[in-house]
Parts: structure tokens; sequence; C-alpha cells
């Protein structure tokens, strides 16, 4: 006998990432996060698995927050990033031969706050990283600066448009560089620091006007040793629709020159050495359209020019799909399988499974599993390139740490010549965090079903039947939309679903265009046509299910969150079937927040190079406030108080026109939150929020 679901068991959920395998396979060290009720915060600890025995032990004691554990070369070392001493820093552990610990953790002396990920050095003896360093600011003779005696020294001053990002706040005077430090210092020596310079940049009008405003990432070793190769990100500036421009660079990992050594008129960055060390692999695109043109795996052989070497994949590389429980992963590098083979994940659909592709030229992807509906939001690969772990959700399962072994079977065939061909073999679950849980509340699975939108377009979607249903018994329906918007709901656990279906709802979710997964058309559709076709394919969603017998079409909600908000808004602003709303994150007015979001000067043009000065009537036209008279839906609305990408603002603009037309409506701001909070945020307040739409859509459908 199952229980219901209730939201506080948000504080039970246990969350696995970041599954790290040891060099020779053998172990997989992962982190393990959890909510601390008591202190609404989160703890995470590294714990280590043997993969031959499956037996579990603690790196590290979960008194802390701990992530990103990376093995030295030798398998005798791990390194990851801590804030056990009230700021985040840099800790090696000892491990014995077994890969237990063999003594304390130490603090990396040497390594600046905020540094990490590290890059091991192929002889273990040095680490790269990415660390905040002061920047010089403006120039001396910038007019700005003038003498100390007439500006304030608290006032902040800024030359761009990009001095502010969600989740961080203002941006400071420190940029992020690569370092590199000796890990292993002579006895009574300080540890040499070495900081990578910014180098001569080939297009300085990237970095602004004080030259020096780029940050640099991913750094990744030469097979040799002696060179680096990292990740240069530029911010966005005035005059592009991008969300800034991203460059590939080496250096010497002694300090030397830095250089470029790839660019693309789109992105390029996450770059790893092939084996030889003769070129160097990475992730871009070579299109206009941020976030809706296909991420693609490229080659660069020094002296030579980007090569695209899966030039026909019409999906694109990296994380789509959307989890509100485990948030976004960062993003991998391209890593080195068996043989002359590449890995990497990509969306298609809902799924979400590992892809191989040739390293020696262009190729078909090779999609190698796991197989069935899963997602694999990260892995990492041994040294040989003959076994990965695997951190895989399910629509039931939050995630959990698999093996499985990778075999080369010679050059492929048909539409796949160039490419390694790859096997997939001997998967192994070495982790069952949450199956007590899951056992104890019955989880449903989510039945997926296909709907037809504007122009015959194919749009996938899922349905969770309500749970206590009697035989004839018709429930209210719920619309729940991702966002992005191009973001892509698929097989991992969302959370607020079951909860709802736990209550007696149907829950309705789908893929409208502009989703990931099922190529660049469909994913660029909705570029500068938001609430047009995306629109007519939910609805398509919800008149599929309003046509199943367990389903009350006289009692529809919605609900989304970002861009998803802006959807729940227009949805109830032009479709009077919807009777509650919550909308979270919201966008309600895009002349506004062109001003006012972080990113909004720049998502402007890339709806269509449209200004409140140039455009101002089309962008009023697409915002839902101007249709707030049509709106019955009793309305909640969810919004970080600190939320920079979506401000709350647009919420506020959206609360006050309801409450003028005396539409029900309820206004929860959550003090200090960014506009991820749904992920991140503190514990208390994600369970606040899954209690106010539940208790919301119980009250008025």
């Amino acid at each position: 006998m199952t229980r219901t679901l209730m939201p506080s068991d948000l504080f039970r959920l246990r969350l696995v990432s970041d599954a790290q395998i040891s060099p020779d396979g053998s172990l997989v060290a992962y982190v393990l996060t959890e909510l601390d009720r008591q202190a609404d915060a989160y703890r995470s600890r590294i714990v280590a698995v043997d993969v031959e025995s499956g037996r579990s032990w603690d790196l590290t004691d979960g008194r802390s927050r701990d992530d990103s554990p990376r093995w030295s070369p030798d398998g005798r070392r791990l390194a990851f990033r801590s804030d056990r001493e009230g700021r985040h820093r840099l800790y090696v552990l000892d491990l014995d031969s077994d890969g237990r610990p063999a003594a304390p953790a130490r603090p990396v002396e040497g390594a600046p706050e905020g540094a990490g990920p590290v890059a091991w050095s192929p002889d273990g003896r040095r680490i790269a990283f990415s660390a905040p360093v002061l920047d010089e600011g403006l120039p001396p003779d910038h007019p700005w600066r003038g003498p100390a005696e007439e500006y304030a020294a608290s006032a902040r001053v800024y030359a761009e448009p990009f001095y502010r990002l969600d989740g961080e706040g203002f941006r400071g005077p420190k940029r992020r560089r690569v370092c590199v430090l000796e890990i292993d210092a002579p006895a009574g020596a300080a540890p040499r620091l070495t900081v990578i310079d910014g180098g001569r940049l080939p297009r300085p009008e990237l970095a602004g006007p004080t030259g020096r405003g780029f940050d640099d990432a991913d750094p990744i070793w030469s097979p040799d040793g002696r060179r680096l190769a990292f990740t240069r990100h530029y911010p966005p500036r005035r005059d592009t629709a991008r969300w800034g421009t991203t460059e590939i660079w080496t250096a010497p990992a002694d300090g030397g020159e830095p250089a470029c050594a790839a660019a693309l008129d789109g992105q390029c960055g996450h770059p790893a050495f092939t084996r030889d060390g003769g070129a160097i692999l990475f992730f871009g695109h070579d299109g206009h359209a941020e976030g809706s043109t296909n991420e693609h795996l490229y080659r660069i052989i020094p002296g030579g020019a980007p090569e695209d070497l899966t030039p026909g994949f019409d999906r694109s590389i990296g994380n789509h799909v959307r989890s509100y429980e485990r948030g976004t992963p960062p993003s991998l590098p391209p890593l080195l399988g068996p043989g002359d083979t590449v890995l990497f994940i990509a969306t298609d659909g809902g799924e979400q499974p590992l892809w191989a592709a040739g390293a020696g030229g262009p190729s078909t992807p090779v999609r190698l599993g796991p197989g069935g509906r899963r997602v694999v939001p990260s892995f990492s690969v041994s040294a040989d390139g003959r076994r990965a772990a695997l951190v895989i959700e399910t629509a039931t399962s939050v995630g959990d740490v698999y093996v499985v072994e990778l075999a080369a079977e010679g050059p492929a065939t048909g539409e796949a010549a160039g490419a390694a061909s790859v096997r997939v073999a001997g998967e192994r679950r070495l982790t069952a965090v949450n199956d007590d849980l899951y056992a104890e509340v019955g989880l449903v699975e989510p039945e997926r079903f296909t709907a037809t939108g504007p122009g015959g377009w194919t749009v996938e979607g899922w349905i969770l039947k309500p749970k206590g249903a009697a035989q004839g018994e018709r429930r209210p329906l719920v619309l729940n939309i991702h966002g992005g918007p191009h973001g892509t709901w698929g097989y991992t656990l969302m959370f607020e679903n079951q909860l709802l279906a736990a209550h007696g709802f149907a829950v309705v979710y789908g893929n409208p265009r502009g989703s990931q997964g099922y190529g660049e058309a469909f994913t660029r559709a909705v570029d500068y046509h938001w609430g047009e076709d995306d629109f007519r394919d939910l609805m398509a969603l919800v008149d599929h299910a309003c046509r199943l017998p367990f389903v009350d079409p006289k009692r529809l909600g919605v609900m989304g969150n970002s861009y998803g908000g802006f959807m729940t808004n227009w949805i109830t602003s032009h479709d009077r079937r919807f009777r509650a709303a919550v909308t979270q994150g919201t966008i309600s007015n895009l002349v506004s927040d062109f001003g006012t979001s972080d990113y909004g000067f720049v998502k402007g043009r890339l709806e269509g190079a449209k200004t409140p000065w140039t455009a101002a009537e089309a962008l009023w036209n697409e915002s839902p406030l101007k249709y707030v008279d049509q709106v019955e839906a009793a309305t909640l609305i969810l919004h970080g108080e600190f939320d920079q990408r979506c401000p709350i603002e647009q919420a506020e603009q959206w609360f006050a026109a309801l409450q003028c037309r005396g539409v029900t409506s309820a206004f929860v701001r959550y003090p200090g939150e960014s506009h991820g909070f749904t992920r991140t945020g503190k514990p208390s307040h994600r369970v606040d929020r899954l209690r106010r739409h539940l208790d919301w859509f119980l009250a008025y459908l």
C-alpha cells in the first residue's frame, strides 16, 4: 500500500550528480546532495563506489557542500571543491590502495577562492583551473574614472549593457582566468601559481572598452603536459544578437603567450585534445540564432580551419532536457572513447542518450544508448575509453549511477562511415538512493502520445493519469509548460507533476515548436514568433488530453516558468477555457523587459531586432499585458525578488493589471531568490512553491 506524495517529500529527495570514473575504471566518485530541512540549506558529500563489488563509502562527511570530484592520473588522489571553511576552496584527498581516505582532505595552498573544477596535468604534479582574478577595470584615461575625491568610492560604474547576471548579481572587478598551480611544492617553498594572461586579442572589440572584459574557463591539458586549451567567453554586446561570443584558446602551461586557436561565426567551447595531441576537438555552431542553432562537434588542427565532424547531425549536442530537481549540469567537453571515437550527449525527443562520432573526419553520429526512455545528464570515461560512468534518469527516478562497457568494433559502414563503431554492453546500476521513497509513494509512469500542430508538425507529449480516479470519473487537467523556449521536457522525474497526479489531477506536458530534440527547423520555428504556432502546438496537446475519458475539459489549469510563465499569461489571455493558472518567473511586457532584464537587450534582437524605440508597437503586440482584459483565470504569481533574467517588475505589472480588473489573483515574492530558484533556491522556498500551486489548483479547479 502506498501513500500520497506531499510537497514536504522534496526534503527526502537525494540527488546524484557528477559521476567521475577513476582512470583505471575500478571506482566511481559521485556527488550526493541532500536538502537540510533544519538549516534550510543543501549538503553534499562525495561518495565512492567499487564498480565490481558495488560497495560504497563516503569520501567526505557531508556537513558542507563538497562537489566537482576529479581523479589524479594515478587514481591515488581526488581534488574537489568545498565551502567547509565558509568560502569555496579547492581541496585534495589522498587515497589508499583501496580508494579510501588515507588522511583528512587538505586545502590546496595557493589556489584562489572560487577556483575550480580542476584538470590534472598528465604527470599529476600540477592542476589547472579557472578562478576569479582582479581586473584592472576601466583604463586610467577613461572619462568616468576621475579623481578619487570627486566620486563616491561605493558607486558602481559600468560602460556596457551587460553589467549584471542572474544568479550572480552585479559584476564586480574580477574576471575568471585560467591558472596553473603546483600541487606538490618542494618542502618549505610556496606553491607556484601561474595565471594565464589575456594575450593579444584578434578581435579586441569583443572585450569592450576595458579590453579585459572576458572570462576564461574549461582548461584541459595536452597529452604531453606542455599546453593548455580553454574556452574564452566574451560578454554580449549592444550591437549583436548573441548571448556572447566564445572562442577556443591555447597557451603554454608555463605561462607563455596565449593565442586564439579557433573561432566560428557562432559559438565554440569545451575543448579536448585528441589522444596524440595533434588536434583539438570542441563543440560549436556557425549560426546566428543562440539556443536554436544546433551545436556540432568540430576539430581544429594547428594552422588549419575548424572542421565540422558532424555536418549532417540534426540534433544539438549538450544538455537540453529540463529538470527542476537536478537543475542544469555543467556542460561537458568531448570525451574520448575506444579507438578513434568521440563520445557526447545530445537530446533526441524526450530522450538524451550517449552518441559516438569519429575523430578522424566527418561522420554521422551513432546513437549508443542507454536504451529505453531515459536521460543521461552527465557521464565520464576511463583513461582507455573502455568503461563509462553515467548518471541515468527516468520519468520515475531523479537519477542513479550506472556503468557500461564500451568496445570498438572497427570502421562503420553506410551512413555512419568514418566513425568508429562502438558497442555498449554490461550495463550495471551502482546506486539506488531514492528507491525507498519511490516505493512508499508509488510514482505514476507518464503515457506518451503525439498531437498534430499547425503545418502538420508532430508534437510529442505525455500525460500523467490522476491517482485514485474511479472508473468513468473525470478529473481536472493541468498543462505544464517548460522554459527556454529552447528547453525540452523528457524522461526525467518531474516532482510537481507527480504531486498533482497524486492529488487527483491529470497532468499534460510536451514539447511545442521551439523545443530541442526534434531538429533545427523545429527549434528555430519559434524564433521571433512567441505566442503563435507554439501556442497552437500546446493547445493541440490539451485538445488531445481533453478527449481522454478521465479528463474534465471544463476544469483546465495551466502553469509554467520563465518562457513557460510567458506562455501561461498568453494562454489565459487568449483561451478562456482555462479556469486557473500559476505563472512563475514570468514575462508580461516585452517593452519594459528589454531594459530591465540582464539579457533583455539581447533578447530583443533575438526577437527580430526589435527595440522599444524602433518597434514598440510590435513588442507590445507580442506582450501578454496588452491582452490582460481577456483574462478570467484565477492566477497565482510566484517570483524571486532577485530575478535578473525575468525581473520581478514583470510580475508586478501582471499582478497590478489583474487586480485592477478584479481577476482573482495572488502574488508571492521570494526574497533573495534568482530566476532559477525553482531548482537551486532555498529548500523551504522550493517546498513552499509546491504547496502553493497544489493548493491553488485544489481551490480553483
